[in-house]
């Protein structure tokens, strides 16, 4: 039965025993009627009174849950900003370490180009200086030739210019001889002739 009803079948009740004490109503039937409305009406106050504690009861709960739905609503709403600020927070930190991460690649992408540039400009200058190196060597056994064969002139110079030396010297000296013996034997002859 519902609340309305109950409150109904109560003031019908009231209004019947209104009646009866009024003595509005003279036959058996009425009076009868009127005596079980009177009676019903404590059993309609008790079923009013268990049913709205009932209900009070339930309204209470619901209360309640309400309260706490709307404090849970509040931290949740709470905890929605504080996320949604963090989220704006990590959404930045992301926006720049996306920003970083071009930046890297793009060092990554230029130090790799200039890896292999340098790589292909090492090999050149490897095989040069390997050419270099094979031509010092190459310099250096043909200077170590040269200066033995710059000795090997020297001494044979000298030899030379020392036997040359010799040589006129010895033909300057008998030359020098002959001069002195044949001027020797002019005079002799001059000499030889005055006595004469």
């Amino acid at each position: 039965m519902k609340l309305s009803q109950k409150l109904g079948l109560s003031a019908f009740s009231l209004c019947v025993g209104l009646a009866i004490a009024s003595s509005g109503f003279k036959t058996d039937t009425v009076k009868l009627i009127s005596i079980l409305g009177l009676g019903a009406l404590p059993a309609s106050f008790i079923t009013y009174l268990v049913t709205d504690s009932k209900s009070q009861k339930l309204l209470n709960d619901a209360e309640n849950k309400n309260k706490k739905a709307g404090e849970t609503l509040t931290k949740v709403l709470r905890e929605f900003d504080t996320c949604k600020s963090k989220l704006a927070t990590v959404n930045s930190q992301l926006e720049s370490l996306k920003d970083e991460l071009k930046e890297a690649r793009s060092t990554i992408n230029s130090l790799g180009h200039n890896k292999l540039e340098n790589t292909g400009l090492i090999a050149q200058l490897q095989a040069k200086l390997n050419q270099l190196s094979t031509q010092t060597q190459k310099d250096a056994q043909r200077i170590e030739y040269l200066e033995s064969e710059t000795e090997q002139w020297e001494f044979n110079f000298k030899s030379q210019v020392d036997t040359e030396s010799n040589r006129r010297f010895q033909l300057a000296k008998s030359q020098e001889l002959e001069k002195i013996y044949q001027e020797h034997d002019l005079i002799t002859q001059e000499a030889m002739q005055l006595f004469m």
